[in-house]
């Protein structure tokens, strides 16, 4: 059963928002895991890249550029929360005169600020006492910093696959890349199911919010700041705003489950409600549309649910190390006994969806 308000918001966007698009760097943890600090560099000739970090101590480390034993740029960060300053400081200095970008993230409050040394200037010491005034602030948002920052993988369907079968607030590595091997191979063995894929049920990279009346004009002018926080965590490149409605779509760039999201959205200043974004307005129960899959997972054994609609449902079962093998199909008969668990991935963590 869907819930009222899933149904609203969806319908008030079907027709004042467009639908949410889709949209990772190998980073230096400081502070205890508080703070990340991510390179990019470009040469005058070209050609760019991102360092290589490599960790000191707690507070200090280096990146490299073109090889392990030619250091470019030294970073570090102090915890100075406890001098009149309330502040945490960043400091940098580089040996190099390519072009540098320094980007470093609060992991606790999601802010980032970015530090550039333009191609061709001798890299001049950043020595910023003011850089976080985020002493004594928790973090707004679930998850790993360095979970979040690794979606969304090459193939976002399957990683929401990944993700519907697996559980947690991300996709598991190790499981969406069983997951696309897997998928390849059913793929690869019937010529009904060589353009199978997953159909989420609601968009993990989006959510609908509704704004009280009293911040909806700040949210449409860019001046609302309460979500700030959480925007920045979650990884949010676009604020949608509806002309004639409270109705905000938020668009991830990450592949996330966006249900896991609703109660830290519900709870910011000035959001009446925080819910997914069903892919259809008014469903009675997920029935894909096109040539779909979607699994569950029995100890180290995944079991598949394919359906190419108008046609029949196919089953397969992997296990580590092997390719799917075909179980059968069903034409009106018999399902196996593991079916409907795994065809639950289709709705699988919907606010008010009872799975079948």
């Amino acid at each position: 059963m869907i819930s009222g308000r899933s149904v609203l918001a969806a319908f008030l966007l079907c027709t004042a928002i467009p639908a949410a698009s889709s949209a990772g760097a190998a980073s230096l943890s400081l502070l205890g895991d508080r703070f990340r600090v991510e390179a990019a560099w470009r040469t005058a000739d070209g050609h760019t890249g991102v360092g290589t970090p490599v960790s000191l101590t707690t507070e200090t480390g280096y990146f490299w550029f073109f090889a392990p034993g030619n250091v470019e740029v030294v970073v570090k960060a102090l915890d100075a929360c406890a001098s009149p300053s309330q502040r945490f400081w960043f400091f940098g200095t580089g040996l190099t005169d390519a072009q540098v970008t320094l980007t470093v993230t609060d992991e606790t409050t999601g802010e980032h600020k970015t530090y550039t040394n333009p191609l061709g200037r001798a890299f001049l010491p950043i020595q910023d006492t003011g850089a976080f005034a985020s002493c004594g602030a928790t973090r707004c948002g679930q998850g790993a910093f360095e979970d979040i920052a690794a979606t969304p993988r090459a193939d976002t369907n399957l990683e929401a696959l990944a993700l519907a079968m697996g559980g947690g607030l991300t996709a598991d590595p190790a499981l969406y890349s069983r997951v696309v091997a897997d998928v390849a191979s059913i793929r690869a063995q019937s010529i009904d199911l060589a353009g199978i894929d997953f159909e989420p049920y609601f968009d993990r990279q989006a959510l609908v919010l509704i704004l009280d009346l009293s911040v909806i004009q700040a949210a449409r002018n860019g001046t609302y700041h309460a979500w700030d926080c959480l925007n920045h965590w979650y990884g949010v490149t676009a604020a949608q705003t509806s002309a004639s409605s409270t109705s905000v779509l938020l668009t991830f760039s990450k592949v996330l489950d966006t249900q896991r999201l609703v109660a830290d959205y519900r709870a910011v200043p000035g959001v009446g409600d925080a819910v997914v974004l069903l892919r259809n307005v008014f469903p009675i129960f997920p029935i894909p549309t096109i040539p779909s899959i979607c699994g569950r997972i029995e100890g180290t054994t995944h079991h598949y649910y394919g359906r190419v609609p108008g046609i029949a449902t196919f089953y397969y079962t992997s296990t580590p190390g092997a390719a799917p093998h075909f179980v059968g199909e069903d034409r009106g008969g018999t399902p196996p006994s593991w079916a409907n668990e795994a065809r639950a991935c289709f709705a699988r963590l919907v606010d008010g969806l009872e799975e079948p």
